[in-house]
């Protein structure tokens, strides 16, 4: 599958998701599904921290609706807290695993040439700007 392929895929995935997330909001308003939320208990929060988790451990998954998400169904302080904690659990297995298999395994998987481009954009962007590098 080439890249053109899956960005256009990935394009149709997030506007189906989100005409589906519109279509239920005004079929059942935002009170009812707040409701429903509230009855699921801990699986709900549960639920939309796996979401976040995996979209920030695989990059191509789309990971701000889920945020918007959890901020609209959960409330902003339990959304945030949800977010929160996903995101640092996530990012730290991001970097275990990027201290366990290294450079080597990522060379491997993208190959020679494009790991220099990723080098070079790092040297030229990255390693200037204090916020990138944070």
């Amino acid at each position: 599958m080439t890249q053109k392929t899956r960005q256009w895929l990935r394009l149709v995935g997030i506007a189906i998701a989100t005409i589906l997330l519109i279509w239920v909001i005004q079929r059942y308003g935002i009170s009812q599904l707040r409701a429903n939320v509230e009855t699921l208990g801990v699986w709900a929060p549960l639920a939309l921290f796996f979401l976040r988790f995996t979209s920030v451990v695989i990059p191509a998954l789309p990971g701000t609706a889920y945020s918007v998400l959890a901020g609209g169904l959960l409330g902003f302080s339990q959304g945030l807290a949800v977010i929160c904690l996903a995101d640092i659990c996530s990012c730290s297995l991001s970097f275990f695993l990027s201290r366990q298999f290294g450079r080597s395994f990522v060379k491997r998987l993208i190959g020679e040439k494009f790991i220099a481009r990723v080098d070079t954009l790092s040297q030229k962007h990255l390693e200037r700007n204090f916020f990138l590098m944070t």
